[in-house]
């Protein structure tokens, strides 16, 4: 066995053992699976600001080797959600609006979130918590490369959910337990299962978590559309898909729409019901394709073909990609190519 070889046998060895780890603190209530796997944290900074942090790896970043937009998803509707879950702990908060601006590419590394709580709305028959909150690389420059704010309501507790308190010590490392003796019930053998498929698929072109937590668009006419299978590997605190994950599926999809694109630049979305069901069903459709940027107006519909989550986002071009855009702006409206100077 190659070093190459062994480095990937580690780092699945690794991936499996942080799936099995994640499954034990999600025994604890207060939090939810996708959280414990991303290994969340978060302490008060001050008064109303309270800083998270993510480390990355190869569980949780893409073909490139930086945070999957999926994981960046959940760590800012969590985020987000953290001062409202600071002062109530026991109650439902449901994001109803996000919105992100990003200043660059994601950098490679760990990834910190300042978040800040922006008091409460007034006029309305329902009052809406607002937060805001920014991006950094603790390994990089200081200065944000994303930006966010969300607005969150309080909503009833589903019958049978357990809301509790965000536990402590949630990154403590534990005991390391071997998945042969470890006593799995059946959602949890799921899991594992659906762990044991992501890591065989994985490839160079598809990373770990777009198997595990299903951002696999492919393109379709005028846009880009994906359908992914529900597993409990996907939900909250009451067992509907994070929020975080239906963000991170509509990104990933309006990006597919747009491969000449790349460049995320902005999304705003607003969460219209719960995400339940067996699967969802992502449709991007371009809504401009200019020289420098494009629109892509994106919807998550359940199975029953309700609409869970609408979004809009805006992509822009890279000095390359601008290039080949020109040529076919030029080829489609018969413009001569123009001599090098």
């Amino acid at each position: 066995m190659n070093k190459k070889q062994k480095r990937v046998r580690n780092s699945r060895s690794d991936i499996r053992a942080r799936v099995i780890d994640a499954l034990l603190r999600n025994r604890t209530p207060g939090f939810h699976f996708p959280g414990c796997f991303l290994g969340l944290e978060w302490i008060i900074a001050a008064k109303r600001v309270i800083v998270q942090s993510m480390p990355v790896g190869a569980h949780c970043t893409d073909a490139h080797g930086v945070a999957h937009i999926g994981a960046i998803g959940v760590m800012l509707d969590t985020g987000l959600a953290l001062p409202r879950l600071k002062n109530d702990p026991f109650a439902r908060h449901a994001t109803v609006h996000v919105v992100t601006q990003f200043r660059e590419s994601i950098p490679s590394g760990d990834i910190w979130m300042k978040v800040k709580s922006d008091g409460v709305t007034k006029g309305a028959a329902v009052k809406r918590a607002l937060s805001s909150g920014s991006l950094t690389s603790p390994s990089g420059k200081r200065t944000p490369f994303c930006s966010a704010s969300s607005a969150l309501v309080s909503l009833p507790r589903p019958a049978g959910s357990v809301l509790a308190e965000l536990p402590k010590n949630l990154t403590k490392r534990r005991t390391k337990i071997s998945s042969k003796t470890l006593k799995l019930d059946e959602e949890e053998r799921e899991i594992l299962g659906v762990c044991d498929r992501a890591i065989a698929s994985a490839d160079a072109e598809h990373s770990f978590i777009e198997h595990f937590w299903g951002f696999l668009p492919r393109a379709s006419n005028g846009g880009a559309m994906c359908r992914p299978q529900i597993g409990p590997h996907m939900t909250n605190r009451v067992n509907h898909v994070h929020g975080g994950i239906l963000l991170g599926w509509a990104a990933a999809t309006a990006s597919a729409a747009v491969p000449l694109y790349p460049v995320l630049s902005s999304f705003a979305a607003s969460f219209i019901r719960p995400g339940t069901g067996p699967e969802m069903m992502i449709s991007s459709q371009v809504s401009h394709a200019g020289r420098s940027f494009a629109v892509v107006h994106t919807k998550i519909r359940n199975i029953t073909g309700e609409c869970v989550l609408e979004a809009l986002s805006h992509h822009a071009a890279t000095q390359s990609s601008r290039s080949i855009i020109q040529q076919r702006a030029d080829q489609h409206t018969g413009v001569p190519k123009r001599k090098a100077t």
